[in-house]
């Protein structure tokens, strides 16, 4: 009787594991772009019913990318246990399974970077997949918030990315690291058209299947497919198919200055009547379509606006048309983001005002006026550097194609005063957490310095281990797509994270900081003010919930709020925040980082450590 037990298709992930352990000595860029000619175009998928350009993909259960799920070379682990686990899965496939896991348990990007914390950084750590949220601080790698210089792709093509390269190697001289890098640019590059091309033969396919309309759509995916195989792109089609095509197998899933780079494209179809308003609308509701199904609601941002564009009229062509078909899909994803200021035109945010007059989420309104000034002093760049700021995920800040500032931490700071009030303890567990204060807390100030040195010493653990996660991530991979188009890994001759980047920057994700502030306004006011009761008594009070002092905790809930215009409340969340910038900011030059800032939070995880904190 034939066994009713399945055989998995693990080709391709035994095929890329091989590869990557006859590689593993080799320079991280020579074993990167192998390991590329393995999954593409393997992982492309179809077009699909109603898909106006190309680009789909797959992850299979070992592979390579940036986010948190996907970062460096990953593996799936969950999918892979899961499938160990399945008992209609055969004993072949099982041990091809163990196999896998037996090689990226020890070669993951994560894993290797794992060995490399130290003890402490290691004690902070949660995986991906942890839902314990009951801790002051949390770290984990990936490469979150890259923003390629989509502009430079599309001006020139991949004819123009192979000039410069090729200028670039003849600067190489007795470097063989330029060398190294020049080369295997130019091989990815073939890559890439390679890629078009593949996709151009499967649109035409598709075609021969067709007709009317839908054949008609998909010769035009086949056609503008071929042309920037090899030419640089001339429409608003043929721009945003090389665009996809080059960041989705990359992992990078925020898309930058659009209204900049396929502003020009637009304006010329249209007055060259190759489109209509109409049929442009068209177009860019599919690709908003395609950003959905590849998805990612924390990420996902598209920039329409603001200062420091090079086309204005032909971008705020662009950005009226991104706000339509935002309106039309009324979906979360794309994070549309309309920056602004005084001299743009005014239509563009009555456009915005509409849209979310109609319930659409986006797009997030950002004022340059305010926006610009700070990045300029945040990242201690010039003001024509911070006008190309980029915002991202939860709210965190990079400059465009210039910057690396990924979110790899986290902070708790209502748990860092919760503790810090319990001497060093959780009062949850009634273990050990964080640092014991030896100071007797008889004074505010002494609260406050108690308080400040648990924050710093978190962020001085959390600066040593995002610097770690960066320098093993860059000799790991080479990141060949990523460093193509970033500023200045071309003119250094080096690899985005072996020196290539301009500004090497780390982020914070900081929660609490009202709440925080708040409880110290109040402990000040009862304790050290009024002297209604002693540090211990409330303490005791609050690990009783109120028990029997509900005339406590009315008092507590009287005292300022933040966000009622009270000096005393403000000036004691802008006493919080200011330390936390400045805690994080010191840890920037400490571990050879431009900058190391914070992002102030308040979105899912918020929500999380309320069940572990107060």
């Amino acid at each position: 009787m034939p066994s009713l037990q399945k055989r998995l298709d693990l080709a391709l992930e035994l095929a890329f594991t091989e590869r990557y352990d006859s590689l593993r000595n080799e320079h991280p860029a020579t074993r990167e772009l192998a390991l590329w000619r393995i999954l593409l175009p393997k992982c492309f998928l179809s077009i699909q019913d109603g898909d106006l350009f190309a680009g789909r993909i797959s992850h299979p259960l070992v592979g390579m990318g940036l986010e948190r799920h996907y970062f460096g070379y990953y593996c799936n682990w969950v999918e892979i246990e899961r499938l160990l686990a399945d008992s209609s899965v055969c004993s072949e496939s099982k041990r091809d399974l163990e196999y896998l896991k037996g090689i990226w348990q020890e070669e993951t990007t994560e894993a290797r970077i794992l060995r490399l914390y130290p003890e402490d950084v290691q004690s902070l750590y949660r995986d991906q997949y942890s839902e314990d949220y009951n801790f002051i601080a949390s770290c984990g790698p990936r490469l979150s918030g890259t923003f390629f210089d989509y502009d430079r792709l599309l001006r020139g093509g991949i004819p123009g990315l192979r000039e410069e390269i090729r200028a670039a190697s003849a600067r190489a001289g007795e470097d063989p690291q330029r060398e190294i890098m020049c080369r295997s640019m130019l091989e990815a590059l073939d890559l890439l058209s390679d890629n078009c091309r593949y996709y151009a033969d499967h649109a035409r396919r598709l075609a021969t299947a067709c007709s009317g309309l839908r054949r008609k759509e998909l010769l035009q995916i086949a056609k503008s497919l071929e042309n920037v195989s090899e030419l640089p792109p001339r429409t608003f089609h043929e721009a945003i198919q090389l665009m996809w095509l080059y960041v989705l197998p990359t992992g990078s899933i925020n898309y930058g200055r659009m209204d900049v780079y396929l502003g020009d494209f637009l304006a010329r179809d249209l007055a060259d009547g190759v489109l209509s308003w109409d049929s442009a609308r068209r177009l860019l509701v599919s690709f908003w379509r395609l950003l959905i199904a590849h998805g990612n609601r924390w990420n996902c941002r598209v920039v329409i606006g603001g200062l420091g564009r090079r086309n204005p009229d032909h971008a705020d062509l662009f950005a009226k048309l991104a706000i339509e078909a935002t309106r039309e899909v009324h979906d979360i994803m794309p994070q549309l983001t309309l920056r602004f200021h005084s001299d743009q035109n005014p239509e563009l945010y009555r456009c915005a005002l509409d849209a979310i007059g109609e319930g659409c989420t986006f797009p997030m309104l950002y004022n340059d006026e305010v926006n610009v000034p700070a990045v300029a002093s945040a990242f201690n760049v010039s003001r024509e550097e911070a006008e190309q700021y980029m915002p991202l995920g939860c709210g965190e800040y990079v400059l465009d194609h210039m910057s690396l500032g990924s979110p790899n931490s986290a902070i708790n700071l209502l748990k860092a005063l919760e503790v810090t009030l319990h001497n060093g303890k959780d009062p949850l567990t009634g273990k050990p957490m964080g640092i014991a204060s030896d100071l007797p807390l008889r004074a505010f100030d002494e609260l406050w310095r108690a308080y400040t040195l648990q924050v710093e010493h978190h962020m001085e653990i959390l600066g040593r281990q995002q610097k770690v996660e960066y320098d093993e991530l860059g000799r790991h991979r080479a990141l060949i797509y990523e460093s193509i188009l970033y500023d200045d890994c071309l003119a250094r001759g080096r690899f985005l994270l072996d020196g290539g980047v301009r500004y090497l920057g780390g982020i914070n994700e900081t929660f609490g900081i009202t709440n925080t502030a708040d409880s110290l306004t109040a402990i000040n006011r009862i304790v050290y003010e009024e002297k209604a009761l002693s540090l211990a008594e409330l303490i005791e009070v609050l690990d009783h919930d109120f028990h029997d002092h509900p005339e406590i905790l009315r008092r507590l809930r009287d005292y300022p709020k933040y966000g009622n215009d009270d000096p005393e409340a403000d000036e004691m969340v802008q006493r919080v925040h200011e330390h936390v910038c400045e805690s994080a900011r010191r840890q920037g030059g400490v571990n050879g980082l431009d900058t190391y800032l914070i992002v102030a939070i308040n979105n899912s995880s918020n929500t999380l450590f309320g069940r572990f904190t107060g």
